[in-house]
């Protein structure tokens, strides 16, 4: 549920602002520094950028000190999990959502909320080394991808994002688009289904002993 419709945009205050959406773990596996760090000098010139991160985890009390060392206490709002029948609402929040991975677990995380986002048409930052989600990015043309350490890269990928509501609902269409034709759970079963009928088509062999 997404624009004036969202009641957490009125209840948290975030009526007229951009806003970036952070949802899930904040684990071992994550990233924050480079985000929190782009996103405070962003702000120098999208005034109404706010972030919201929402979750909990192991590195959730660093973030929140990160935050708080920076100044960004006034346009960093933390929220624990939301219940499932108001997810619609809080991943709705985002203009921009967030992804982000910690260099050396590539290959070991493939971060589920992407497709979460893909599904409801929001574009996604992505901050991480090289991985599967550079390549649900680039195939279906729904977000951003840039690497660890680089925060003016992101600085300049919020601001841009901000002064670009057009580009950023063509992202979110064309992820929408790309989940619903390839990667949602109507499309997976019928895969298993047509690998399974393959098998069972195929003659019995004998199988010698």
């Amino acid at each position: 549920m997404r624009g004036a419709r969202n009641a957490l945009r009125t209840q948290w205050g975030l009526e007229g602002k951009f806003v970036l959406v952070y949802s899930g773990n904040l684990g071992v596996g994550h990233e924050f520094e480079t985000l929190i760090q782009g996103f405070a000098r962003a702000l120098e010139q999208v005034a109404t950028a706010r972030l919201v991160i929402i979750g909990g985890g192991g590195r959730l009390a660093e973030v929140q000190r990160l935050t708080h060392s920076l100044g960004l206490d006034a346009v960093v709002r933390y929220s624990g999990f939301v219940p499932a029948d108001r997810m619609p609402e809080s991943m709705g929040l985002a203009d921009l959502a967030i992804v982000t991975l910690r260099p050396g677990f590539e290959g070991l995380i493939v971060p589920s909320k992407l497709l979460g986002y893909m599904s409801r048409g929001i574009p996604t930052l992505y901050i991480g080394p090289r991985s599967d989600v550079d390549h649900f990015l680039a195939r279906y043309h729904c977000g951003i991808a840039l690497r660890n350490g680089d925060v003016d890269a992101v600085r300049d990928a919020i601001v841009m994002a901000a002064r670009d509501p057009a580009g950023l609902e063509v992202m979110g269409n064309a992820g929408s688009v790309g989940y619903h034709a390839d990667l949602s759970r109507e499309v997976a079963l019928a895969r298993y289904e047509a690998v399974v009928a393959d098998c069972l088509a195929e003659p019995a062999r004998d199988v010698l002993t």
